[in-house]
């Protein structure tokens, strides 16, 4: 277990409880305090405030060498001179793990991370995906009680990710550690964590289950996180199911929802409707994401708010066309 109280990063701190058999994901934008949180934990970095437990004993004072802590960083760090095999093989043989075990060990690790063709290269022959996929096999290998992988598949393409992701977390889940992961992707959090810690400015804003997350965002901020797309939000009125963006300020609240929550047409008598004017589309083939302006006042914003829906499909949509657009009451968020 691994127990952080009060921990100073930048302007905030950080207070969680980190459980063995839990993939916990810090989820945060750049600059939110990931990579500080990371070297942190690690030693890297000196702690001005707060402490930081390890089964029960303080680390703080342990060196870097000693802490019982295994770290990727999105920059992969390997042996250059040793090959792809005992740079996997090194924290195993720094155990005195007898050969007839090592072998299988490392074969099978380098299995998982598509490098069992690349075993007898040496780091600098490797792609750079190829070279943080060493180094994520190293750190599996040396069975840390703490494994922390910062962003550890940033610099892999996206159908690798993909299909690494599922076999990555069946192996986290196998090593029983605690297991913390940071991301700046949503899509990729809830792939991989159990739990989501949502990250702004060195403070927690929220942590818990990922779907409950979702559905319950104590924040504005915490309700962009989890939305890929970032979330629409508008200062408006909500009267007779129409979300109103002009008229007297009183009353007014701020609306927000996760652009796949957005509606071409009603699907229940309960639906919340607005006028938008089309901006632009784009689409990939299977998905189009619209991007509209809403009706403004400049009498009380000098910005006319722009929402993007991700909608299911391909749809072509007329730049300067005023269309009507519904979100259901459940999915429409007030802060």
């Amino acid at each position: 277990m691994l127990a952080i109280k009060n921990l100073a990063i930048g302007p905030g701190q950080i207070s969680h409880t980190f459980q063995p058999g839990k993939i916990s994901v810090i989820l945060g934008n750049n600059g939110a305090g990931k990579s500080t949180f990371a070297r942190l934990i690690t030693g890297l970095s000196p702690v001005r405030r707060g402490s930081i437990l390890l089964n029960g004993a303080d680390i703080i004072p342990t060196p870097v060498r000693n802490r019982d802590i295994a770290l990727v960083f999105q920059e992969f760090v390997n042996y250059p001179s040793l090959s792809c095999f005992e740079n996997i093989a090194s924290p195993l043989r720094a155990r005195n793990t007898p050969e007839h075990e090592l072998r299988p060990e490392v074969e099978a690790l380098a299995r998982t991370l598509k490098l069992e063709t690349l075993l007898e290269r040496l780091p600098e022959a490797l792609s750079g995906g190829q070279q943080q996929r060493l180094a994520i096999a190293r750190a599996l290998a040396k069975k840390a009680s703490v494994l922390l992988l910062d962003e550890p598949l940033v610099n892999l393409d996206y159908k690798l990710r993909e299909s690494l992701l599922v076999e990555l977390k069946i192996l986290l889940h196998e090593r029983n550690c605690v297991v913390i992961y940071t991301s700046s992707d949503t899509a990729e959090a809830f792939a991989v964590g159990d739990e989501i810690l949502l990250l702004d400015k060195g403070s927690i804003l929220q942590a818990g289950d990922p779907m409950f997350l979702m559905n319950n965002p104590g924040s504005l901020a915490a309700a962009d996180l989890m939305a890929d797309p970032g979330i629409n939000s508008v200062q408006a009125t909500l009267v007779d199911g129409r979300l109103n963006t002009r008229g007297n300020s009183a009353g007014q609240r701020t609306y927000a929802v996760r652009p796949d929550h957005l509606q071409l047409q009603p699907h229940d008598k309960n639906c919340v409707r607005f006028t938008a004017t089309t901006l632009f589309s784009e689409s990939n083939g299977s998905d189009t994401y619209l991007h509209m302006r809403l009706p403004f006042d400049e009498s009380f914003s000098n910005q006319a708010p722009v929402w993007v829906a991700h909608l299911s499909g391909h749809h072509d949509f007329i730049p300067g066309d005023n269309m009507q657009m519904y979100i259901s009451g459940q999915d429409l968020k007030v802060f």
